[in-house]
């Protein structure tokens, strides 16, 4: 099955697919999920997915401030995890960011995912920090463009 990628706006046909994606993968049980999905960001950033048979299978958020381009709250379906689909938003990102110009690119990686991001070109900065919002350890990470 070919993976479609398509960028959407904030409230778009599949935002709302991509906000129970994001809620179940990172969110899942907290009373309040839908505020730590609508934080500051998130009307002002633009969302990449991923459809499979028109169905989304993947997400990221990317947000522009000022020369920096900022990755948040990459999601894709446990079962479609491990095929690139995490790989390809993360690349089509940066892309976009080396296209507006942008002096480098940041995310904020679940300890888990630090490696995933290392294979992508990012770097680790400092140490682990909880979250504010979910209290996992997260690392900030970047890339110079």
């Amino acid at each position: 099955m070919k993976i479609e990628y398509k960028f959407i706006a904030y409230g778009n046909t599949h935002y709302k697919e991509a906000v129970a994606l994001r809620i179940a993968l990172f969110f899942n049980n907290m009373p309040n999920a839908l505020s730590l999905i609508n934080d500051s960001e998130e009307e002002k950033s633009i969302f990449l997915v991923a459809l499979k048979n028109d169905s989304l299978v993947g997400v990221g958020r990317l947000t522009i401030d000022g020369e920096i381009g900022v990755i948040s709250q990459m999601a894709v379906e446990p079962k479609e995890q491990g095929k690139g689909i995490g790989k390809e938003i993360s690349t089509v990102f940066v892309h976009t960011c080396k296209e507006l110009k942008l002096k480098k690119v940041v995310l904020s990686a679940r300890k888990t995912a630090i490696a995933f991001y290392e294979n992508v070109g990012f770097i680790p900065e400092k140490d682990f920090y909880a979250s504010k919002k979910t209290g996992v350890l997260h690392k900030n990470m970047s890339l110079q463009l």
